[in-house]
């Protein structure tokens, strides 16, 4: 049985203001002469990821990754439009934005409670390398969880990951990746998954760590933010992950002070 959480609010507008790489931003939207010389949204690279919540176009993503941003935009089937922040909670790093994006399919979250296992195989990765992925028809899953009580999980991936979905084998979805922290040789900080250009140390061992369902459930519904639930399969037997995570996932462009 899948469960729908729907709210009802006016959609407020959002004005994204041309200056600096949001000119960029405007422009690809616009039917500006300048448009032509300017890099496609395909080819810009994104600052964080996010996941499709609802049919209304929500984007769920990390809060460190929008909190300082003077401007916000998402990118999809090459499409850059303005985002709105309109929730978020600041220590379990969760944020929503209201986006004019249609997606084709939004995030099923699972349903029970404590689903989490050990050595549970699931699929995670960021809207960047989800587009250029080769052969994504045929990944399963590419990450484990290392622990029963928190999403934390053996993964490669790397800045830019912040916000993106983290995949049961079913196709639901069973939480949000905020940071990776290291464990070895002794545990020492976290490096947040965003900004791309951010560095990683190579020798230190480390974890992904992701927000679980159950808490960002529970902040949407504080929030009267509709989203949908269910156990029901939304993939079949060892069908792939990787096309289901692209289809949620969304590209986030944050323009920051200077």
């Amino acid at each position: 049985m899948m469960r729908r959480y729907y709210s009802w609010r006016p959609v407020k507008g959002a004005a994204l203001r041309c200056t600096h790489v949001a000119v960029l931003l405007c422009s690809l939207s616009s039917y500006s002469m300048a448009a032509p010389e300017l890099p496609s949204a395909a080819s810009l690279q994104t600052h964080a990821t996010g996941v499709f919540l609802n049919s209304r176009g929500d984007v769920l993503t990390a809060y460190h990754a929008v909190q300082h941003c003077t401007s916000i935009s998402t990118i999809k089937y090459r499409q850059v439009v303005p985002a709105t922040l309109i929730a978020h909670h600041e220590r379990h790093d969760l944020a929503v934005l209201q986006t004019s994006l249609q997606p084709y399919v939004s995030a099923t979250f699972m349903q029970a409670a404590g689903s989490l296992k050990k050595g549970q195989p699931v699929f995670t990765q960021s809207y960047s390398e989800l587009q250029r992925m080769e052969k994504r028809g045929q990944t399963l899953y590419n990450a484990v969880i290392t622990a029963d009580r928190e999403l934390s999980m053996l993964s490669d991936v790397r800045p830019g990951a912040s916000g993106g979905a983290v995949l049961g084998a079913s196709g639901l979805l069973l939480g949000m990746v905020v940071e990776r922290h290291i464990v070895a040789p002794r545990p020492a900080g976290k490096i947040m998954l965003s900004r791309p250009t951010g560095q990683l140390d190579e020798q230190a061992a480390t974890r992904v760590r992701a927000v679980a369902a159950d808490d960002i459930k529970l902040f949407l519904r504080q929030h009267h933010i509709p989203f949908q639930e269910s156990d029901a399969a939304q993939l079949g037997h060892l069908q792939a992950q990787a096309p289901r995570a692209a289809t949620l996932a969304v590209g986030i462009l944050c323009h920051e002070p200077q």
